[in-house]
């Protein structure tokens, strides 16, 4: 019963009796509006005719006011239950709809919703186990620690946490699950709780580990020769680079030896390249044993010539490491009749040792090396000769490395 002017607001007549009842607005005078409710009877004679009126009067705002303020609750009450049957139906729509586990439970970790594929993820057969339980009166305490840190973490703290858990389920299958963990503040109780949220990523986690450990085969296949399965010329570049700067920087000796297998293109011609593959082998493997220190490395450089990086080793270290190289040979003891120094596989080793300096680069060791193996070769093969560095020192020339 809105006011729009002074005056009769609602009348009701009882014909009958000839009572009247009428709620009009007027102004008090102190100038506000006020809502009057009057009951008027008729005064009647002791002959029954009617001699005059009585009119009551009193003041209903407050009443009416009451009754406004009331009718207005209770439509945003019926507003506000329609809006939540509604959000209630989406979400349990959300939930039956997807096929990833969902779940959402209060600062008491007590589940308020879920679906039917989180429960399956935990191994529990239905969603009503779940629903105003917490998980710990569900699972085990094994199974339950593995979600309380997180859990916790979003809320006590707010973190919106993403991260990949592995379930192993009862039939010994396991999964792989992208998780996401989120705070949520209820819009109705202004109460906290977390979302969650996971997607089944077994398939392209395995996947990703199937490519992880490709990419590492690849990795050691790029890095280690294929048949005698040492370091290769590119692992022998990197490391040489890396162990040059790092010598450079503190001034102190590196050595580099090239190893090559005397007349070992006679060897393949009248053994055949089977037998040649199968001497690489056993040569390499004894190379290895060698070069026992974490930092030192030996690598296949090409065909029968290979290069050993010995750091922090000066001449006469390696003078004996050189010695134990021609005894590791001589103690496979392969037969070379064809080898017009003796009649057996045999090496010649050229040698530098030197502390890198500015004006210098890495590859000029293995060119000094060579000059040193080329010296061991034309001395007679089946040696070892040394390269001493000069500034005026020319690379040009032949480095002996091959038949």
């Amino acid at each position: 019963m809105e006011r729009k002017e002074e005056g009769c607001a609602s009348l009701e007549v009882d014909i009958s009796s000839g009572r009247s009842t009428h709620k009009r607005w007027t102004t008090t005078i102190d100038g506000e509006s006020c809502l009057l409710e009057t009951h008027i009877s008729p005064l009647m004679g002791p002959d029954g005719v009617a001699i005059g009126m009585l009119g009551i009067s009193h003041d209903v705002t407050d009443w009416f006011t009451m009754q406004k303020s009331f009718s207005a609750e209770m439509d945003k009450r019926q507003t506000l239950e329609i809006e939540l049957a509604q959000r209630e139906t989406l979400l349990q729509s959300i939930l039956s709809a997807s096929p990833d586990p969902i779940a959402i439970f209060n600062e008491n970790r007590v589940h308020e919703a879920c679906n039917q594929p989180y429960a399956d993820s935990l191994g529990v057969a239905s969603i009503s186990t779940l629903l105003g339980r917490r998980l710990d009166e569900v699972l085990p305490e094994s199974l339950v620690g593995r979600f309380t840190k997180s859990d916790l973490e979003v809320l006590e703290k707010g973190r919106t946490l993403r991260f990949i858990d592995m379930v192993n389920r009862k039939n010994g299958e396991t999964i792989w699950y992208d998780v996401l963990k989120a705070p949520y503040v209820d819009p109705v109780s202004t109460t906290t709780g977390c979302l969650l949220i996971a997607r089944d990523v077994s398939e392209r986690f395995l996947a990703e580990q199937k490519l992880a450990t490709a990419n590492a085969e690849l990795e050691k296949l790029s890095f280690f020769d294929g048949l005698t399965n040492i370091s290769n010329r590119r692992r022998l570049d990197n490391q040489l680079n890396a162990l040059w700067a790092l010598h450079l920087r503190q001034q102190s000796p590196l050595t580099i030896m090239i190893c090559d297998i005397d007349y070992f293109k006679s060897f393949n011609d009248h053994y055949g390249h089977q037998r040649g593959d199968e001497a690489l082998i056993k040569v390499a493997e004894a190379f290895s044993k060698v070069t026992q220190r974490g930092a030192d490395l030996v690598a296949r450089y090409s065909g029968e010539v290979f290069v050993f990086l010995l750091p922090e080793t000066e001449m006469p270290g390696c003078m004996v490491i050189a010695d134990k190289i021609h005894q590791a040979v001589a103690d496979l003891n392969i037969p070379h009749e064809y080898s017009p120094i003796s009649n057996q596989l045999t090496i010649s080793l050229g040698l530098t040792t030197i502390i890198p300096q500015r004006e210098i680069y890495p590859e000029f060791t293995l060119d000094l090396a060579g000059k040193a193996l080329y010296a061991a070769k034309n001395a007679g093969r089946n040696q070892t000769q040394i390269s001493v560095y000069k500034p005026s020192d020319d690379f040009s020339s032949k480095d002996g490395r091959g038949e």
